[in-house]
């Protein structure tokens, strides 16, 4: 049994109610038989807390790097009722807040834009209330016939999405999931 494995049972054992006391240590797991007293506090801590999975912190540099691809917010703007985007005129119900990003291949090689881990159409704004109100819109600076054609090494594309607000409403920050869907990007303004 692997290191790995212990750890996750240990985690297992540890939420359904059972004691650290009552984890077998990895001494006992191999035939040894080791007492409480002949292990050090560290090792016993050590040997029932499962490996850590870096979690990112919200982000306030307006960037984020992720699976060879870099997400960047370049404005935030609120826009009133009106929006003129690449090409169409945008109407919102109350106020647009205005988001401006861009999507860049970090890999070597080129790469399709269905590769990139963004999934912009479910993006959201959060203001400093705490309330979400998710993209109603996606303004892409470039024609959708070139969406078509891979990334080049290093090429970025931008795109304005668009979030229907309450007038006056102070946004806070950006999230943004990922295909993964384990960490969403979270870019603070």
């Amino acid at each position: 049994m692997g290191k790995r494995s212990i750890a996750l049972s240990a985690s297992v054992l540890l939420l359904t109610g059972c004691s650290a006391a009552m984890v077998p240590d990895l001494e006992d797991m191999a035939g040894e038989p080791a007492s409480s007293a002949e292990v050090s506090p560290e090792t016993q801590v050590a040997s029932t807390t499962p490996p850590a999975t870096p979690t990112p912190e919200p982000l306030t540099t307006g960037n984020a790097a992720l699976d060879g691809w870099e997400f960047r917010v370049t404005d935030a703007i609120s826009s009133g009722k009106s929006y003129r985007g690449q090409s169409a005129v945008y109407k919102a119900e109350d106020s647009w807040t205005v988001v401006s990003v861009g999507i860049k291949n970090a890999h070597s090689e080129p790469q399709e834009a269905q590769d990139a881990p963004f999934l912009l159409f479910l993006a959201k704004v959060v203001d400093s209330e705490g309330n979400e109100y998710g993209v109603s819109e996606i303004d892409y600076k470039y024609d959708l016939e070139f969406s078509r054609k891979s990334f080049a090494s290093g090429e970025v594309r931008s795109m304005d999405l668009l979030f229907n607000t309450p007038s006056g409403v102070r946004v806070t920050q950006l999230v943004v999931e990922t295909t993964d869907f384990r960490q969403p990007v979270r870019i603070g303004f």
